[in-house]
């Protein structure tokens, strides 16, 4: 039985496999998350040291990178056993280019990781 099989191209409650849909809220969650925060207690008490709450934002980006592995995984499965369709398939690789993309552009902004 086929890995893929398990799982219902677009169409299931849950979601895609590989995790995309918690690993969208989290990237959302830490867009969203981070400014606000800095924003509601104040940026110049950076002066003093990174903010454990700004830390704890900044490990949401790490834990979604380390996550795309799987996702990675999975688009590369569904080409090579022809699972889905057409539609499916390219539905989920263009899901995996944005994920890469923005893991890009979190490591071009010195977001991913903790280099402060």
């Amino acid at each position: 039985m086929k890995i893929l099989q398990l799982f219902q191209p677009c169409d299931r409650v849950i979601g895609l496999p590989g995790g995309t849909d918690i690993r969208s809220s989290l990237n959302l969650v830490f867009l969203i998350g981070l400014p606000l925060s800095l924003w509601l207690i104040g940026v110049w008490k950076l002066v003093y040291g990174v903010l454990p709450v700004a830390i704890a934002f900044l490990c949401l980006p790490v834990l979604t990178a380390l996550a795309t592995l799987g996702l990675l995984a999975f688009a590369v499965l569904a080409w090579k056993n022809h699972d889905w369709s057409f539609g499916a398939r390219s539905h989920y690789s263009v899901i995996t280019l944005a994920t890469l993309v923005f893991i890009g552009v979190l490591a071009y902004w010195n977001l991913l990781g903790f280099q402060f």
